[in-house]
C-alpha cells in the first residue's frame, strides 16, 4: 500500500487543523475523521487535533508522508493558526469548540473550507456575510458533527446547502470586532478579561471565582452572553449596578444575611481588568438564565437538593465564613465534620449562600437576646477553639459538644453574625474537662499535645523520653504518639503547667509551696537541666495543694481574685449599689476628743 493520498490538497492560510484533515478525508473518499486515523495507523480521538495536545506533533509526523509535505512545514502552518486556542492564563484555558459551527452563506459559494476562527467561541459571526454561525441544521435542528457530510447539507435530513436561503446579518458583535483592531499583548490581554468576564455573565449570582479547562458548548444563544461579558469589561458602571442588583434580589431570599453583609463581598465582575474599551451605554442587556455547565466538573456532579434555592449563589469559604463571623479553616472544619454542608473542589470548600444563611438562622435562633451578661465571664463562639485545643477539642467538636449538651447562648451584639453570639466560658470549660478522656482516641502530636498541656514542644518530646511514649511516624518528618500512653500518663500525673492554668494562680508560688512541704517533681533521668513540673497523683500532693489553695486564697484581697475562685461568691465583681457618707458630725458627738 502506498503511503500517500490519491488527493492531496493543500491547506488555506486561515483553515483550521481539524476542518482541513475533514477536507482530506472528502476529497479521498473517506467520510468520517476516524477513517483517516486508520490509514495512518494512529488510534482516534478527537483532542489529539488540538496542538495543546500531547499527540499533536506525532499525528503531525504520520500525515506529512501521506501528503507529500514536509512535518515541519504542516506543523508551523496550524501551530500559527491555533496560537489562540490554548492559554493557561486565561479563565477558560481551551477556546476552541469541539462541535463544528458554520456559515452556510460560505458554504453556498461553492469550493468552501471551514476556518479557524469558526472553532473559536466568541467568533459567533462570519466576518463576511456578517451572519451569525450556525452549529445545527436550521431545518431538523440536529447538531453538526465532523463527517464530510458537513460541506453539503444535513446528514440527517438531506437538507442541501444551495437550496437554504440565509439573511445576511447587520454589524459585527463588538466583542468579535476588538479583535480585529488588537494584536501582540493587547489583544492577549483582551482575551483574558473577556473569558473572565463571560463566566460572571453566565453564573452572575456567583461571588466565587471559577476557572475551566474547556468552553461549555453554548449553541446560538453564545453571543447574547458574549455581549453580556463585554458590557461587565468595558463599563464599570454596568458592573457596578449589576452588583447592586444581583445584592438586593438575593437578600430578599434570605432571613439574616442582610443587603449591606453581601455589598461588603468582594464581587468578581468588579475586578475585572480596566480596559480602555467602546462601549454604548443604549444598548440594553437582557436577563440572561445561569449556566450550570459554567461551574467545574465535580462541583456540577455534587450540587445536590440542599444546596438548591431559588437563586442558588456559590461563595467561597473566605465569604462564607465573612457572613458567618468565623475564619475560612474554622467553617471547613465544620464542613468536613458534617456540621454545615459544602462541596469540595479541588481542595477547597463551597458554599451555597442559602445553605449559609439557614445555617445561620438555626444559631442565631438558639441564642437568647441579652444585653447584660458580662462579656468578661463569657466567651465569644468563633473564639472556643482557643479554649476547647486546651482538652484535645478542635473547633468543630467543641462547637457540636456545646450545642449537644444545649449550652445556654446569648446573643449580645445582635448583629446576626456568630461573632455577637457568647457562651458562659466556665460552664463550657466545665463541659470540656468531663469531655476530655473520650478525647484520647487518635494519633497526637506535638503541637496538639503542647496545647493540652500547656508547654513547649521540646518539653512534649523529654516527657516521651521519661516516660517511654510510643512514637508512630505519619510522614518522613513528622511522628505522632499513640493516645493509650498519653492518656495513663494523664490518669495517674499532674502537670503543673496546665494545673495552674485552669486555676489561674501562680504556678511558680504553687511550685515552691509543695517543695516547702516535701512534695518533690517526677525526676527528669534524660536531661537534669531541665526541671519537669510533673507531680505523680497521690493523696499528699492533693492535700497540700487544697492547703495551698486555702492560703493563697486568705492573702488575696477579694477584689484581685480571678473569677475562678469567685464563681460561688459573685458579690467581689459587685460594687455597692448605693455608697453611704460617713457622718463626722455624729462620730465627733459619740466620739469626743480630749486632750
Amino acid at each position: 500500500m502506498h503511503k500517500r493520498f490519491t488527493v492531496r490538497p493543500i491547506p488555506y492560510s486561515d483553515e483550521s487543523f481539524i476542518g482541513f484533515v475533514l477536507r482530506v478525508a472528502k476529497v479521498n473518499g473517506y467520510k468520517k475523521l476516524s477513517h483517516i486515523f486508520g490509514v495512518i495507523d494512529l488510534p482516534f480521538l478527537i483532542t489529539t487535533l488540538e496542538i495543546s495536545s500531547n499527540m499533536f506533533q506525532k499525528l503531525i509526523n504520520k500525515l506529512a508522508p501521506f501528503l507529500l509535505l514536509k512535518p515541519d512545514a504542516l506543523f508551523k502552518q496550524f501551530s500559527e493558526t491555533q496560537c489562540l486556542y490554548f492559554d493557561e492564563h486565561r479563565g477558560i484555558k481551551k477556546i476552541n469548540l469541539q462541535a463544528p459551527h458554520i456559515c452556510i452563506s460560505c458554504f453556498q459559494a461553492g469550493d468552501a473550507y471551514l476556518k479557524q476562527d469558526w472553532q473559536l467561541a466568541h467568533h459567533t459571526h462570519c466576518e463576511v456575510h456578517c451572519s451569525q454561525l450556525q452549529s445545527a441544521c436550521p431545518c431538523c435542528k440536529t447538531s453538526f458533527t465532523w463527517n464530510t457530510y458537513l460541506f453539503d447539507g444535513c446528514a440527517k435530513c438531506g437538507l442541501r446547502w444551495v437550496d437554504v436561503s440565509m439573511l445576511n446579518g447587520g454589524d459585527i458583535p463588538l466583542y468579535q470586532a476588538m479583535l480585529n483592531r488588537l494584536t501582540g499583548m493587547p489583544r492577549e490581554n483582551y482575551l483574558r478579561g473577556l473569558y473572565k468576564a463571560l463566566i460572571h455573565a453566565s453564573r452572575p449570582s456567583d461571588y466565587l471565582t471559577v476557572s475551566l479547562n474547556r468552553f461549555p458548548e453554548l449553541g446560538g444563544c453564545a453571543h447574547k452572553y458574549f455581549d453580556k461579558a463585554y458590557a461587565l469589561l468595558s463599563a464599570p458602571a454596568f458592573r457596578q449596578r449589576t452588583k447592586c442588583e444581583l445584592n438586593h434580589h438575593l437578600a430578599s431570599h434570605l432571613t439574616s444575611i442582610k443587603t449591606c453583609d453581601l455589598a461588603a463581598l468582594n464581587y468578581p465582575a468588579c475586578n475585572l481588568s480596566a480596559l480602555q474599551l467602546p462601549y454604548n451605554d443604549d444598548d440594553s442587556i437582557e436577563p440572561l438564565p445561569a449556566q450550570v455547565d459554567f461551574l467545574p466538573k465535580i462541583i456540577r456532579k455534587n450540587l445536590s437538593n440542599k444546596l438548591v434555592a431559588p437563586v442558588l449563589s456559590l461563595l467561597s469559604d473566605e465569604q462564607a465564613a465573612k457572613l458567618i463571623g468565623l475564619t475560612p479553616s474554622q467553617l471547613n472544619e465544620l464542613a468536613r465534620n458534617k456540621g454545615i454542608e459544602s462541596i469540595i473542589n479541588s481542595s477547597q470548600h463551597v458554599y451555597s449562600l442559602n445553605q449559609v444563611d439557614n445555617w445561620l438562622t438555626n444559631i442565631i435562633k438558639t441564642a437568647s437576646p441579652s444585653v447584660n451578661i458580662n462579656k468578661g465571664l463569657s466567651i465569644c463562639i468563633n473564639e472556643i477553639d482557643k479554649l476547647g485545643e486546651k482538652y484535645l477539642c478542635s473547633f468543630a467538636e467543641t462547637f457540636s459538644l456545646l450545642l449537644r449538651e444545649k449550652l445556654p447562648l446569648f446573643d449580645i451584639e445582635k448583629n446576626n453574625k456568630l461573632t455577637g453570639i457568647y457562651v458562659n466560658r466556665l460552664q463550657l470549660q466545665s463541659l470540656l474537662q468531663e469531655n476530655t478522656n473520650r478525647q484520647f482516641n487518635t494519633l497526637l502530636s506535638k503541637s496538639v499535645l503542647s496545647k493540652f498541656f500547656c508547654i513547649r514542644e521540646h518539653k512534649i518530646s523529654l516527657l516521651a523520653k521519661v516516660f517511654e511514649w510510643e512514637s508512630v511516624a505519619v510522614n518522613r518528618v513528622k511522628s505522632a504518639y499513640k493516645p493509650q500512653d498519653i492518656k495513663s500518663f494523664f490518669e495517674s500525673h499532674i502537670v503543673l503547667d496546665k494545673w495552674c492554668e485552669e486555676r489561674v494562680y501562680p504556678k511558680s508560688s504553687l511550685y515552691q509551696y509543695l517543695n516547702d512541704h516535701n512534695v518533690r517533681p517526677v525526676a527528669n533521668t534524660i536531661d537534669e537541666r531541665w526541671v519537669l513540673h510533673v507531680f505523680e497523683k497521690s493523696a499528699k500532693l492533693f492535700q497540700v495543694i487544697d492547703s495551698f489553695e486555702k492560703d493563697w486564697l486568705k492573702s488575696k484581697a477579694p477584689r484581685h481574685l480571678p473569677y475562678g475562685f469567685n464563681k460561688i461568691q459573685p458579690n467581689f465583681y459587685k460594687q455597692a449599689s448605693s455608697v453611704h457618707r460617713i457622718n463626722h458630725e455624729m462620730l465627733s458627738r459619740q466620739f469626743p476628743l480630749t486632750l
